[in-house]
């Protein structure tokens, strides 16, 4: 038997030094250049966030909210412009999980918890890579800032990050901004906002506040952290903000008589409110003579580190505003990036880390080629921020955050030859404390071989930690996926999987107590005496019986509890129990069961010969029961083990036996009656006929005897009373002329009547001659019939009808006259003006309402009839004069 071990339990209670050999194995996961994704957010609804896309971003993946943009600014065109006057939602950040992803819609764990402009703010979310062990293996970097997403770089660590590699993430924050030099000059210009149409100034850093609109973005104020642009007149760009000021850029052109008009230096940021910015970027200078210009730096992005340890090996975290190096010709320099920010979550820090957020230089100017000029270089970026959780400083963190220099002139024939002409270097930057601390990720892998067991001595156990492991390591140092253990003791394994996670748990396998079985079919009942032999079955090493008996089987003819214990072939010790019992009394069938018989016909009752002693309901004690009468009888029995049984036994009469010749009764006179006795093999009837049915047609007694199928005879008798009267009338012959009727009265006090056509009325009404018929019957059922002829005969007579319709209907079609025993006939019909449109001498044929092959017209005619006619040699004759009327 092998058990297989598995399951979720995560056993933590190891024993330190089972694993002081194993902590060697455990690997980091190298990683370099860009860790993170990025994808902007477009909408909030509670927990649905909708993106510009979900490119690397998958279900359980940790992520970073922050926005970039949105603080609220000074637009009058005073020297306050720029100024931050509400931050809103800027800077706001938080960390959550994804928990599904639909098409752009990322779904995530919970509401969030600050409050977020979108899409105005550009809202970005940013995956938070999380390890166990790390190594970084080459520069580790971010998405540069694109004005949408990127500028972050953050990865989590539950064990130790290894440095063999810098992070570099400077320039990656607030972008810098093309210039250009095609615009006029024009000194003295003081405005702090100016259109950069056509050139016509230097543009604004991007900073925390979006630009107003193109005819605020140039000029010398700043836009919240972003550094001041130029005015009209060369001067230089003021440098990017963060933690401190940025520089202030350099005078106009001291062609301008030195005018003081220079780009302020980006606002510091107050980081007292928890947020997070970029570092903002230097503002642009302002050129006219197509010399060579190059714009304001780029700020410093955002570095968050989380992990329980680091291991620096002398390696830099690098997150500087970027110095604006090229050297600009006869136009206005740009200023320096600001430093960004490094966020570090790490108690346990191992060598020294050091770390970079300095402001970047400003751009310097050389105009050798204007011999009488000098035009503003750039302010320095400021410093940026170092932000640490706990309130102090970790000693083996070394950081700077200095202010970026300001650019030079560098025109050796001027008086300004190397100085900063008006522009001065960007404020420091500042560590702070406090940084709210990360939920890290697991240093060790849940793994789990299940609850401890309990095992026979020789029984094999199958541990499985599960899949998915790159190392194990078991007690026995061996390193398959899987151990068989055989044996009481305690087993543990330790595993390491593609992160560098280590995770180990233990099983403890004691032995197992005796158990129980079941023996073959289980229990048994027998007759009183029986012998029974108990098997507790095969494949065990050794059996022991109740009274020491060591066989697999064993025999008994008592009943009771019987009891086994066996060891099997994994040293495991079973019992089981065994239960006899007597069987209580049974019941069988006697011989071939129920039978029927004929009414009074004996029936004897065999209870069979193989049993020791009966006992009947009437208490004799033979094997065979006799009796004559129907009904349910039954027999005890028992048998040579001494164990009773019972029987019944019923007898019914054969069904279906039924002689009914039917009730006494009477005949009409002259009638007769059928007796039938039914259909059975034979009959015998009292005048010696053997045929099922006989003819009676005098009164008197009649009786049959038959013999039906299963051999019973039966017998029974009918009694023919005295004759019935029948009815007694007589119907005459008649005369009927048409269309006349006659009416023929049947004679009263009669039961019912029957007239040939079917009816049942004491009247018949007749229309036509014809045979008829009629049939009385009696109050005793007794009937006669009797029959009459009805002859056609009317006197002699003509008969014309006043209109008719000849319209092919076929009624009434022709104007036909009625007559009877006519012997000549002539008819003449005339129109209305007296034309003769019709004559004929055949009685039998009409006139159909056309004259010579036309149809007449709608409306009255005339006839004139002369006829004459004979019945029984008298002689009748007339004229007919009349209207007749065509209707259509």
């Amino acid at each position: 038997m092998l058990k297989l071990i598995s399951g979720k339990k995560i056993q933590l209670s190891i024993l330190l030094f089972l694993y002081a050999g194993v902590f060697s194995l455990k690997a980091a996961i190298p990683i370099s250049g860009i860790i993170n994704s990025y994808t902007s957010v477009s909408a909030i609804v509670g927990t649905s966030l909708t993106v510009a896309s979900t490119a690397g971003f998958a279900i359980g993946d940790k992520i970073m909210i922050i926005q970039m943009k949105g603080a609220t600014i000074t637009t009058t065109q005073t020297v306050n412009y720029g100024d931050v006057t509400a931050y809103n939602s800027c800077g706001n950040f938080e960390y959550t999980f994804i928990t599904n992803i639909v098409g752009t819609t990322i779904t995530i764990q919970s509401n969030l918890v600050n409050s977020y402009t979108v899409p105005t703010g550009e809202v970005q979310i940013v995956t938070v890579p999380q390890y166990c062990s790390v190594n970084i293996v080459d520069t580790l970097k971010a998405k540069a800032w694109d004005g949408s997403s990127g500028g972050i770089l953050v990865f989590e660590s539950g064990g130790t990050v290894t440095m063999n590699a810098d992070i570099y993430v400077s320039g990656n924050g607030f972008r810098n901004i093309a210039p250009c030099n095609t615009g006029p000059l024009t000194c003295g210009n003081l405005n702090y906002y100016i259109s950069t149409n056509n050139c016509v100034s230097g543009k604004k850093g991007e900073g925390i506040a979006e630009y107003v609109n193109t005819a605020q973005s140039g000029g010398r104020g700043h836009l919240a952290n972003g550094g001041g642009g130029s005015n009209r007149g060369n001067n230089g760009g003021g440098g990017g903000g963060n933690y401190g000021v940025g520089g202030i850029g350099g005078f106009e052109a001291n062609s301008c008589a030195a005018n003081t008009t220079q780009g302020l230096g980006g606002m510091a940021l107050d980081y007292t409110l928890g947020k997070m910015f970029l570092g903002g970027s230097g503002g642009n200078g302002q050129g006219n003579d197509l010399g060579a210009i190059f714009g304001g730096g780029a700020g410093g992005g955002i570095v968050i580190i989380a992990a329980k340890s680091i291991i620096t090996n002398g390696y830099t975290i690098w997150n500087e505003g970027k110095d604006v190096t090229g050297i600009t010709i006869n136009e206005g320099a740009g200023g320096g990036g600001a430093g960004g920010v490094v966020s570090l979550d790490i108690p346990v820090i191992t060598g020294i880390l050091n770390i970079s957020v300095n402001g970047g230089d400003g751009g310097s100017t050389n105009n050798n080629t204007a011999i009488a000029d000098c035009t503003g270089p750039g302010g320095g970026g400021a410093g940026g921020v170092v932000w640490v959780s706990g309130g102090a400083l970790n000693p083996n963190i070394i950081y700077s955050a200095t202010g970026g220099l300001t650019g030079l002139a560098l025109s050796p024939l001027r008086s300004c030859f190397n100085t900063s002409f008006g522009a001065t270097a960007g404020a420091s930057g500042n560590a702070i404390f406090n940084l709210p601390p990360h939920i890290l990720p697991l240093s060790i892998l849940p793994i789990n071989l299940g609850p401890d067991q309990v095992a026979c001595p020789l029984e094999q156990v199958l541990l499985d930690p599960g899949n998915g492991f790159s190392t194990y390591v078991w007690q026995d140092a061996s390193t398959d996926s899987n151990l068989i253990a055989i044996g009481p003791g305690i087993y543990y394994v330790t595993v390491i999987d593609t992160a560098g996670c280590l995770g180990s748990d233990t099983m403890n396998i004691t032995l197992a107590p005796q158990y129980n079985f079941n023996i073959a079919t289980g229990d048994t009942t027998v007759c009183a005496g029986q012998t029974v032999v108990i098997d507790a079955g095969a494949g065990n090493t050794s059996y022991t019986w109740q009274d020491g008996t060591a066989t697999q089987t064993y025999s008994t003819v008592d009943t009771g509890l019987f009891t086994v214990q066996v060891v099997d072939a994994f040293g495991c010790i079973g019992n089981a129990t065994y239960n006899i019992h007597n069987f209580p009394p049974f019941t069988f069938t006697i011989g071939t069961g129920d039978t029927s018989v004929c009414y009074g016909q004996p029936v004897t009752i065999d209870a069979g010969s193989q049993w020791d002693l009966y006992l009947w309901q009437d208490l004799s004690t033979n094997q065979t029961f006799t009796t004559t009468q129907a009904g349910q009888y039954f027999v005890n029995v028992q048998d040579t083990l001494g164990c009773i049984g019972s029987a019944t036994y019923s007898i019914f009469y054969f069904p279906g036996i039924i002689l009914d010749l039917g009730l006494d009764t009477a005949m009409c006179e002259g009638d007769s009656i059928i007796l039938d006795a039914g259909i059975y093999p034979d009959y015998l009837w009292n005048d010696g006929s053997q045929n099922s049915k006989i003819t009676v047609t005098t009164p008197g007694d009649y009786s049959v005897t038959i013999t039906d199928f299963n051999g019973c005879i039966l017998a029974d008798t009918i009694t023919i009373l005295d004759y019935y009267p029948i009815p007694i009338f007589d119907l005459n012959d008649t005369l009927i002329c048409i269309p006349d009727t006659l009416t023929i009265l049947a004679p009263a006090g009669f039961s019912d009547y029957l007239w040939n056509d079917g009816s049942s009325l004491n009247f018949l009404r007749i229309s036509k001659p014809g045979g008829y018929s009629l049939t009385i019957t009696n109050s005793f059922t007794c009937f006669s019939k009797d029959s009459f002829n009805v002859t056609l005969q009317c006197p002699t007579a003509l008969y014309m009808p006043n209109a008719f319709t000849p319209n092919g209907d076929g009624v009434n079609d022709y104007f036909l006259p009625i007559g009877y025993n006519i012997t000549e006939f002539h008819m003449q019909i005339f129109n209305r003006w007296w034309q003769l449109v019709y004559e004929t001498d055949n009685f039998e044929k009409g006139w159909n309402g056309e004259a010579k092959g036309v149809p007449g017209e709608i409306g009255a005619y005339v006839y004139y009839v002369v006829w004459q006619g004979k019945l029984e040699g008298v002689f009748n004759s007339g004229t007919l004069k009349g209207n007749v009327t065509l209707i259509r």
